[in-house]
């Protein structure tokens, strides 16, 4: 049984799906959040995509999806947000983050922990999108 969720990996390793490297932060593939009819440019980075580690970090009006060449030639989604592909440099400008979601706690709703998916979330807690951290925890 292979799952392949992204091409990052491939591109290093001789089978598709298979790698030699570590599966850590640096080389776990991220994808973007493209609003309908945008592009993915870098300067659109924001205004029509953002990078997102899942489809659930996805709006209604976004699809999810994973990038077979760089952006521009030089950048990637990684899992702390652009970063350039010749050295993996962390880009560091306002909004270039890769964003997670959190699972709230329904009886205490002060208390939330940061979370990759809803599948993450313990009984008796809700989901809650990356876009909606702001509005709804104050994040």
């Amino acid at each position: 049984e292979k799952y392949v969720a992204g091409f990052k990996n491939m591109r290093t390793a001789n089978l598709p799906g298979v790698t030699t490297q570590r599966c850590d932060c640096e080389n776990t593939p991220v994808g973007v959040c493209l609003k309908d009819g945008g592009t993915i440019k870098r300067e659109t980075l924001n205004k029509d995509f953002r990078c997102a580690a899942n489809s659930h970090s996805c709006d209604q009006a976004e699809t999810f999806l994973f990038l077979d060449d760089p952006i521009d030639g030089e950048f990637e989604c990684g899992c702390n947000g652009l970063t350039t592909v010749k050295n993996q440099e962390q880009v560091e400008e306002d909004g270039m983050a890769t964003l997670y979601g959190a699972c709230r706690n329904l009886k205490n709703q002060e208390k939330h922990f940061c979370s990759y998916a809803p599948e993450s979330c313990e009984s008796g807690h809700e989901w809650i999108p990356p876009t909606q951290l702001r509005s709804r925890l104050g994040l």
